[in-house]
């Protein structure tokens, strides 16, 4: 039988010298020694613990969100799921998240962790440990602008006697650009000082509505003294410089609104060409006006 005693502090010690755990708050692990043995301290989070079974398999539920289905600020929840070679749960196991974002994207995403919470994804790896039903739950959201044809992708690796991955994808719209009044004008009918509103927007398809807040490129080409107003989402109103490509969202409605006034004499000749395009489309010219 090993006899125990009470030490200085409050500890209890072995009094043959047999060395204790003790456990303090679930923070440390102090291990104590008697006699004049000497003390170590192991300081920190708890050690890893190990998967309770080997996993062969990682899949996203869903794997792709509908391509398009996803309006500005939308959510949407996604769960990874760690399976052994049965296809059941594992529990405890760690995984390493990352969240590849397309250049244009400004969306975010989530891990709820079974160790550590709440934990935000970024392009580099975070680690996420599966819950009891071997789960991780993922929030993704898509950001304030919408990108045309680009794609996020969450990846999801585990490294233990297998190296197997898996990985979730949204694909957002292929956005055409479009303009109203297409002309500007016909040529030469417009006189001196004449204001035209113009509204620049973007589809998914020929009979698609604008999409709120898409996110463009607006470039005017002129040959003319006239003036050519553009009003993104949230931005001042500012006189386009022609030649210069200005990025611009969309507002609500999916429009960016641009003013067009002729100058106090109208030249014999001239011409403005509107363009407009989106992610890495070519420049479209969508609407414009030329005198005779």
């Amino acid at each position: 039988m090993v006899r125990l005693s009470r030490v200085a502090g409050g500890r209890i010690c072995a009094a043959d010298g047999h060395r204790v755990m003790r456990a303090a708050a679930g923070l440390s692990i102090a291990m104590l020694a008697c006699a004049g043995s000497p003390v170590g301290v192991a300081v920190g989070a708890p050690p890893a613990s190990p998967a309770t079974r080997p996993v062969a398999l990682l899949t996203f539920s869903p794997s792709t969100i509908r391509t398009g289905s996803l309006a500005a600020g939308d959510r949407r929840t996604l769960y990874l799921l760690a399976l052994d070679a049965g296809h059941k749960p594992v529990a405890a196991a760690d995984v390493e998240l990352r969240l590849l974002l397309d250049r244009h994207s400004l969306a975010i995403a989530d891990a709820f962790c079974a160790t550590g919470g709440r934990t935000p994804l970024t392009s580099g790896e975070k680690r996420c440990r599966t819950d009891s039903r071997g789960r991780i739950r993922i929030l993704y959201r898509v950001g304030s602008a919408i990108p045309s044809a680009a794609v996020d992708r969450i990846v999801g690796a585990h490294r233990g006697p297998l190296a197997v991955t898996a990985t979730a994808s949204y694909t957002y719209p292929t956005i055409a650009p479009r303009a109203i009044p297409n002309p500007i004008a016909a040529p030469g009918t417009l006189r001196a000082r004449t204001k035209v509103a113009i509204s620049v927007f973007g589809v998914a398809s020929s009979a698609g509505a604008p999409i709120p807040f898409a996110l463009l490129q607006v470039r005017v080409e002129s040959r003319s003294r006239a003036i050519t107003v553009v009003h993104c989402n949230k931005r001042q109103p500012f006189r386009a410089r022609s030649g210069v490509t200005y990025p611009c969202t969309a507002d609500q409605q999916g429009h960016v609104s641009i003013g067009y006034r002729l100058p106090k004499t109208v030249s014999p000749s001239g011409s403005t060409v509107i363009l407009a395009w989106a992610g890495s489309g070519r420049p479209v010219a969508v609407t414009g006006y030329r005198w005779p």
